[in-house]
């Protein structure tokens, strides 16, 4: 664990790397490529009430919570890692992160704080804040997103898996035919209408049917 505390910090050259981060500052800034590094990451297993956050950061009542920007911009946030499997070479454990700031519900006097990270969703990659859509909460912005909760991210998961299962199920029972699902999800285009499917039955395509014409008229013999 590294612990700073300081009125002004600012982080440069390789930045500052740690299984765990304690920062309590006044103000905190970041060189560019000087990153928070934060090796642990968010356990699902113990949930939100029981986890370490990776980075803790908190504003002291001058100048943080006082001054606007005083934890980085929505144009030169502070640049984290937390949780991240491109941190320290990590094989293990859930690529996500997880922080918190404090004090707890200290909202108010528009100060807001900005931090950029790794691409959410990237890899599989997932950021929490503790205290994430509460309003009393000093507003986080994590590369000028606001953080969903872990309960959120899940929820939105299991949405997405339900909806696929549906999709899937619908193709299934469309494409009766043996085997012809398989072909069609590799790659195959296939249109279903109203009509019956070409890919019903054995008998193969039904070419148009012909007619004889009468003189140099443009219809067929015995056409009304």
């Amino acid at each position: 664990m590294i612990r700073l505390s300081g009125q002004a910090l600012r982080v440069g050259g390789g930045g500052v790397e740690a299984d765990v981060l304690r920062f309590t500052v006044g103000k905190l800034a970041t060189e560019p490529g000087s990153p928070l590094a934060a090796r642990l990451w968010y356990n699902d297993a113990f949930g939100q009430q029981s986890s370490t956050p990776g980075l803790q950061i908190t504003l002291l009542p001058q100048p943080g919570l006082a001054t606007l920007a005083s934890l980085g911009s929505a144009d030169r946030p502070v640049q984290v890692s937390v949780g991240s499997l491109a941190t320290g070479g990590r094989t293990e454990g859930l690529n996500a992160g997880y922080m918190q700031l404090l004090p707890k519900r200290a909202a108010g006097g528009g100060v807001a704080v900005f931090l950029a990270g790794p691409q959410v969703g990237q890899a599989g990659y997932s950021f929490f804040q503790d205290g994430a859509g509460d309003l009393a909460e000093v507003p986080l912005f994590y590369n000028n997103v606001l953080p969903a909760t872990p309960q959120l991210a899940g929820s939105l998961s299991a949405v997405a898996s339900v909806s696929e299962t549906a999709r899937r199920e619908r193709f299934d029972e469309t494409v009766r035919t043996e085997n012809v699902a398989i072909r069609l999800r590799a790659g195959v285009i296939a249109e279903v209408g109203p009509g019956r499917p070409a890919t019903q039955g054995s008998q193969g395509l039904k070419l148009p049917s012909s007619c004889s014409t009468v003189g140099n008229l443009l219809g067929c013999a015995g056409a009304p």
